[in-house]
């Protein structure tokens, strides 16, 4: 993956959360001409930054660089998760409580929303 196609990534996704260069800037812990810098492709990216801009956009670093095409993490827990909830399997909380299939879709529902399980159901 080129350098301009990173840049291109971290520009979409800064936008898509609707943050301004010096938002991210302060969020990545840089100045804004450096922020500014990575972005226009005239400064390469840390590893640290690298590491870092994929837990404020809680996505992954092969995706920054172009390994993934999913912005959202992808771990064999996230689809253990998905299938687990989306099995016809009793679930109980402890041995007294059982997990209702509303319960299920409202765990499912939080879930989707914090680990983009809603891609991988």
């Amino acid at each position: 993956m080129t350098n301009s196609s990173i840049c291109k990534k971290i520009i979409d996704l800064r936008k898509k959360n609707d943050w301004s260069q010096t938002t991210l800037a302060k969020k990545l812990g840089i100045s804004k001409s450096t922020m500014s810098k990575i972005e226009n492709g005239s400064r390469k990216i840390t590893t640290d930054e690298l590491i870092r801009l994929a837990e404020i956009f809680d996505s992954s670093s092969d995706y920054l660089l172009g390994l993934q095409n999913n912005s959202c993490p992808t771990t064999s827990i996230q689809y253990d998760l998905a299938h687990l909830l989306n099995s016809n399997l009793q679930l109980c909380y402890t041995n007294e409580f059982i997990v209702s299939e509303e319960e299920k879709a409202f765990f499912k529902t939080v879930i989707s929303g914090h680990y983009c399980l809603k891609n991988n159901t």
